[in-house]
């Protein structure tokens, strides 16, 4: 499956991973575990687990599994912000991990041409509303 459910090339998809790649936040599970013992939190932090459960996602380069750093929240042991998972459940029938990716990273009309991933914290409530109007015409 692409990551935007259309048909383009894989040298166009490989172009879009590359910017997602250098416009993101992109930490591994054991890099959120270091972040998250360095805070006040006091449970353990399960990055795998969360995707499992599609609280949140990640994408595969090299061989390694990346979460977005965007969707955490630092005030909250680095846990998914309600609103990342609110989204990943959204999209997760509409889009694959790297489309998801693709969504985040781009400007998107509904939010004055920002990308969702610069406002998922501030307006979380139009992020929302942007997935949902994402799969609502897919």
């Amino acid at each position: 499956m692409n990551t935007t459910n259309h048909l383009i090339s894989s040298r166009e998809e490989e172009k879009l991973r590359r910017s997602v790649w250098e416009t993101g936040d992109w930490l591994t599970a054991e890099q959120i575990i270091a972040l998250a013992e360095m805070s006040d939190y006091p449970q353990r932090v399960q990055p795998d687990m969360w995707r499992k459960k599609g609280i949140i996602f990640s994408i595969l380069r090299n061989g390694v599994e990346y979460y977005p750093g965007y969707g955490l929240d630092q005030d909250d042991g680095f846990r998914p912000l309600l609103a990342m998972t609110m989204v990943t459940k959204i999209l997760a029938p509409h889009r694959d991990c790297w489309g998801m990716a693709v969504w985040f990273a781009d400007g998107n009309p509904l939010l004055d041409g920002l990308c969702p991933q610069e406002l998922l914290e501030l307006e979380p409530k139009n992020v929302i509303a942007a997935a949902l109007a994402l799969a609502k015409a897919t």
